[in-house]
Formats: structure tokens, C-alpha cells, sequence
């Protein structure tokens, strides 16, 4: 049997009270994501465990720049955001259409 230590048991069990209001209906406050990091050119990781990659900005714990997420559990229809493990993310453009932008500015 394996232990989880306290701070996992802490996200796991936050995470799992978003998902079970988002099921019900409550999606996010506008409050909520406006406190939440954006990911922009984001696009599924290739490490596997349902997470994207993308670059951050606004995150508590690290530095604006290249990020992965803890697992993703949920999406908004529109992708507009997503819930994580640890957290809701405000999601910017796909990576094909930041590298689409990119291509019709040069």
C-alpha cells in the first residue's frame, strides 16, 4: 500500500472538490480565473498523464516561461480554461494557432 503524503492528499482532495462542482453545474468564478495562470501555445505534452505544456504566466510557484501541468482532469467546451491536479488554468491559443499567427506575420 502506498502512503500520499500530506500536501498530495491536499491537492488530490481540492481537485476532487472542483470536479465534483464543476459536475454540479458550477463552473469557475470569474474571481477564480482571473487569479489563474494563463497557458498560451499550449498543445498535449508528450510525457504522458494527460498534461499540456505551454508557456506560463502568472503562476504562484514558478517563473513566467515553458511549463507542464499536472494532470489535466477537466476542460471548458470552449477550452477556455481547464482544472489540474493543483489548480485552474486560463488557456491562451493553441500552439497551432500561435504558430499560424506566427506564419501569417512574416
Amino acid at each position: 500500500m502506498r502512503i500520499v503524503d500530506g500536501a498530495l492528499r491536499a491537492k488530490l482532495e481540492a481537485a476532487q472538490v472542483a470536479l465534483d462542482e464543476i459536475h454540479a453545474g458550477r463552473e469557475p468564478t470569474s474571481e477564480q480565473l482571473a487569479d489563474a495562470p494563463l497557458l498560451d501555445a499550449w498543445a498535449d505534452s508528450e510525457m504522458g498523464g494527460n498534461r499540456i505544456c505551454g508557456f506560463v504566466e502568472g503562476h504562484p510557484t514558478i517563473d513566467d516561461g515553458p511549463c507542464t501541468t499536472s494532470a489535466v482532469i477537466y476542460f471548458a467546451e470552449d477550452y477556455s480554461w481547464c482544472r489540474t491536479i493543483s489548480r485552474y488554468y486560463r488557456l491562451g491559443r493553441t500552439l497551432e494557432r500561435y504558430l499560424m499567427k506566427g506564419l501569417r506575420d512574416d
